[in-house]
């Protein structure tokens, strides 16, 4: 059953993170948790991110490649008769013609549902809302190694989220999916 999500918010800043200095060993991909997040955004328990290896680039792919393919893009008001309205729909059963229909946020909840079941740790994923050319629109983030990395539904491409040309505005803070954390450009 879809729920509609409530949340708190917490600013944080997306200014670029500095450059290392020429001595310094190489680090891993900038981060969203490394521009600045403010202690209280942080969770204490929040896992170490995942190791973005061939194989788990390969299966989140795989995911969201599926999922794309399995939802009808339809906005809330005409799936539902409401505005806003998180569901997943697979789960739910509302198909036709063996595709559900959901509009962005659905996409990405089913995704989260998805790669939890085949045993990724859900603190390890977040949903995160930012504005494209074709207004707001929800990602699912997978917290890696290599920084956060975004499962799409506009693009069926899993890449990096300062990759995408997009302007965030909020995230699910890792390992507390009820709390948002704002993002200033």
């Amino acid at each position: 059953e879809g729920s509609l999500i409530k949340a708190s918010y917490v600013s944080l800043s997306l200014a670029a993170p500095a450059a290392p200095a020429a001595e310094a060993p190489a680090v891993a991909a900038p981060s969203m948790a490394d521009v600045a997040e403010p202690a209280a955004a942080r969770v204490a328990d929040a896992p170490r991110p995942l190791s973005l290896t061939p194989a788990l680039k390969a299966q989140l792919t795989a995911v969201d490649r599926a999922i794309n393919d399995r939802i009808i893009q339809t906005e809330d008001i005409r799936a539902y008769g409401q505005d806003d309205y998180w569901a997943t729909p697979l789960e739910d059963g509302s198909l036709n013609r063996g595709r559900a229909r959901g509009d962005c946020e659905d996409y990405a909840l089913e995704k989260r549902r998805a790669l939890v079941a085949l045993g990724l740790p859900a603190e390890a994923l977040a949903i995160a809302v930012a504005d494209t050319r074709f207004g707001p629109h929800a990602v699912l983030l997978v917290n890696t190694d290599q920084g956060e990395v975004v499962l799409d539904s506009l693009t069926g491409k899993v890449v990096g989220w300062d990759k995408t040309g997009y302007r965030w505005v909020k995230r699910q803070a890792w390992g507390a999916p009820m709390n948002w954390v704002a993002i200033a450009n």
